[in-house]
């Protein structure tokens, strides 16, 4: 019988992570102290895996960031030289944008990026991916925690309801007329609750910039039908 290749038996090349697991690697076991869970996305239509409370408010700025049309946990193995050593390493995250453009993501306290031997492999890593025509981002609770910014995507998340079609998404914007901005209170009054309101922040018919206090003032854009709206918020 002619022996499988490691490909075909789903061994993991150094950019690839098995064939059938989105995951390069399963969340890690149960641990004392260790906070790890589920988050449901609509964007990719499964439960995406976090393993710290800072990779879960990650998984929140890529979830709701237009300009990331999809994301995934621990999307693959590398392998790469460090201290005379083979080592492997896995990312946090693979996103892709807007433009298909796929960076990989690295979530990490800031204390820790500031101890020197973790600092050199970082270093040596984002080295690797730079030779292979990659881009490895590391960010930190300076770059995710954006304390308003979070708290106005709970929101958004509490209020989600179905995707709207096409079609109801015309006859919402109908609602408005030709009103090209419009505050907060004053589309709770055409449209008679907060929460269809945020509903429609949240399917970025209505947008605002949600890094500050949303407020009955808060001047709200209508977006025109076709218009694209690429934020990222990472």
């Amino acid at each position: 019988m002619k022996k499988k290749s490691d490909r075909s038996r789903g061994m993991p090349n150094q950019y690839s992570g098995a064939p059938l697991s989105p995951r390069a690697r399963e969340p890690i076991g149960r641990s004392f102290g260790l906070v790890r869970g589920k988050f449901p996305s609509r964007k990719i239509g499964r439960m995406v895996h976090w393993e710290s409370q800072l990779e879960r408010d990650a998984v929140k700025l890529f979830e709701f960031s237009s300009g990331i049309s999809a994301y995934r946990e621990q999307p693959m193995r590398v392998y790469y030289g460090h201290d005379g050593k083979t080592r492997r390493y896995t990312p946090d995250f693979e996103i892709t944008l807007h433009t298909g453009e796929i960076q990989f993501i690295e979530v990490k306290p800031l204390q820790k990026t500031l101890d020197p031997q973790e600092s050199a492999r970082l270093a040596r890593i984002q080295d690797h991916f730079d030779q292979n025509g990659n881009t490895l981002r590391v960010i930190t609770e300076v770059d995710i925690r954006q304390k308003q910014l979070l708290e106005n995507l709970d929101v958004l998340f509490r209020r989600r309801r179905k995707t709207l079609c096409a079609f109801d998404r015309r006859t919402w914007r109908k609602r408005f007329g030709n009103a090209d901005t419009i505050t907060f209170d004053d589309a709770v009054a055409i449209i008679g609750n907060d929460c269809d309101v945020w509903h429609l922040i949240e399917q970025e018919i209505l947008i605002c910039d949600l890094r500050d206090t949303v407020h009955g003032k808060t001047i709200l854009t209508v977006t025109k039908e076709g218009e694209e709206n690429a934020k990222l918020y990472i």
